[in-house]
């Protein structure tokens, strides 16, 4: 009797339980036929900020941009199962259900073109915050102990964070005046706890530079739970807490996008990541950073293999490869794979569109975690680094500066500089935008599958778009002092009646006047970062300085 009373609660329990935990599926439809929208009046499904971009990179509407035919949804959900996101450009919807005779019906439906089972989440714990990794996890417990590195006075006080922003020279744009105003930043990741409370961030929220929050992902509808891990990535960028930390776009707007629920590894993540950057589209996004990678799955029977990383294969590399031909820039975190035995990058990594990003630490050294790229690929991944182990970042839960290592932070770093160096050049395109920071970085005419390009230099960058980069090197190289200056400037190896041009960081000629020996006043210069061209019979040099 006691055996037999055991197994109906055991029968019984196992029932409750395949209630409350169903599978999640992805329906594909054949078409988007009997559509409410039209390409013809895309204001009805985009924002005026997304069709500017994508007017002013001359790129045309698609199908995909159409929404799902609404009484396609509406006749799957009327068989009874529950439909939790759409995946508009590949026309799927994603269901939940704990029913097959449901899915018998909803495959039965003449507009569906099959079934795919994305997650299966009976037998995964409730949610709790976790690290997205034992790797990051035991870098985080690297112990905080940078100085505040102060050098020449710049128009910010970054505190903790100068470092990681000037070895990849972005001080001088932003001293410019470019950090990052008009610009959009949607960041696909698994939560922002903390964002909302922590002083690191008070400006974004005080001037409405966060334009909202998206859970895609948990069943909570809540961006700010599940994981910190997002907002250490916001932090890279969006912080302004002078003395402390300043992010490489503290001026930007951001959209903070739900797509990883941190409790497992499911391909449903893959589809989570299309539906938030279809999203970041239609509100005007510029870019995406997306410091997020999937190559192994709870179910090993999703798996991603080597050869999948070919550009054209992955899901989600065929979503970012899709956000970038609408005029995005996808900037991704290269993985944290090198130090096992994947070695590899990770997807969505490896689009050829996508802006791949590696780690080295503050020597400009590779960190033995920064995935690699695979060899003989024509593709060069990642494509740049910026530093990672041991990156600046917020503390999520205390008003306090902490470190985290990962290619998970050079990425967010990367894509807020990009950030400020697109506002300066608005009128260029992705890609145009991507290849001019891959030619001025430090590996340029040698890439590889460790560095990339190498460690980018965006002052270069900007310099070469503005049309002021390409002046022959001499072995007299010219120098400025004092430097910053207030008011006199003093030129070293320079003839009498040469050519003095000041510039500032626009390309804009400011001042010009014939050197005759003395200090050449400027006083009447506004406080910034400015370069100084001197033109002889010999040569032409330039060099950069601050007006305080």
């Amino acid at each position: 009797m006691k055996k037999i009373l055991f197994l109906i609660l055991l029968i019984s329990e196992l029932s409750v339980f395949s209630q409350v935990a169903p599978n999640y599926y992805a329906i594909k439809f054949t078409d988007k036929d009997n559509n409410s929208y039209s390409l013809d009046n895309p204001d009805e499904f985009l924002t005026q900020r997304s069709i500017d971009r994508r007017t002013r990179q001359g790129i045309d509407y698609h199908i995909s941009d159409l929404p799902i035919t609404a009484e396609y949804v509406n006749q799957v959900a009327a068989i009874g199962v529950e439909v939790r996101n759409r995946v508009k450009w590949i026309n799927t919807i994603i269901i939940k259900t704990t029913s097959s005779s449901l899915l018998d019906q909803v495959e039965a439906l003449p507009f569906v073109e099959g079934i795919t089972k994305i997650a299966d989440v009976q037998t995964f714990p409730p949610l709790k915050e976790k690290s997205f990794s034992q790797l990051e996890k035991d870098l985080e417990t690297i112990q905080f102990n940078k100085n505040k590195n102060v050098k020449a006075p710049t128009e910010l006080d970054y505190g903790y964070a100068r470092d990681q922003i000037d070895i990849i020279n972005g001080i001088p744009l932003h001293d410019a005046g470019f950090q990052g105003q008009g610009m959009v930043i949607a960041i696909l990741d698994g939560g922002f706890i903390g964002v909302e409370q922590r002083i690191i961030f008070d400006s974004l929220w005080d001037n409405g530079q966060i334009l909202g929050a998206r859970d895609f992902a948990s069943e909570e509808n809540n961006a700010y739970s599940g994981s910190s891990h997002g907002t250490k990535v916001l932090s890279t960028m969006g912080a302004n807490w002078p003395g402390e930390m300043i992010g490489t776009a503290p001026k930007a707007s951001y959209w903070l996008l739900r797509t990883e629920y941190t409790d497992y590894e499911n391909i449903i993540e893959e589809y989570n990541w299309l539906v938030g950057a279809a999203f970041a589209d239609s509100v005007g996004a510029d870019i995406i950073n997306s410091s997020l990678g999937y190559n192994e799955f709870d179910d090993a029977s999703m798996n991603h293999t080597w050869d999948d990383l070919d550009g054209n294969t992955v899901l989600v590399t065929i979503g970012a490869d899709m956000a970038a031909a609408k005029g995005i820039l996808p900037v991704n975190s290269a993985g944290n794979e090198g130090g096992n035995s994947w070695i590899y990058i990770t997807s969505p990594a490896d689009g050829d569109s996508v802006f791949t990003i590696g780690a080295v630490d503050f020597n400009g050294d590779l960190a033995y975690f920064s995935s690699r790229g695979l060899p003989d690929d024509p593709r060069v991944k990642p494509n740049i680094c910026a530093v990672g182990y041991g990156t600046t970042v917020s503390d999520p839960y205390y008003d306090e500066i902490t470190s985290s290592s990962g290619t998970s932070f050079s990425s967010p770093t990367i894509a807020g500089m990009t950030a400020c160096l697109w506002q300066a050049h608005y009128d260029l395109n992705n890609q145009e935008i991507m290849e001019s920071l891959e030619q001025t970085a430090s590996q340029a005419n040698n890439p590889d599958t460790d560095y990339g390009y190498g460690i980018p230099d965006y002052a270069a960058a900007h310099y070469g778009l503005v049309g002021l980069a390409n002046i022959e090197p001499d072995k007299n190289q010219l120098l400025v002092y004092p430097n910053p200056s207030s008011r006199l400037l003093n030129l070293n190896n320079v003839e009498k009646d040469s050519q003095i041009e000041i510039y500032n960081l626009n390309g804009q000629l400011i001042m010009s006047t014939l050197y005759n020996g003395s200090l050449i006043d400027i006083n009447s210069l506004k406080s910034g970062a400015y370069f100084v061209k001197v033109l002889s019979d010999e040569n032409t040099r330039i060099t950069g300085f601050i007006k305080q």
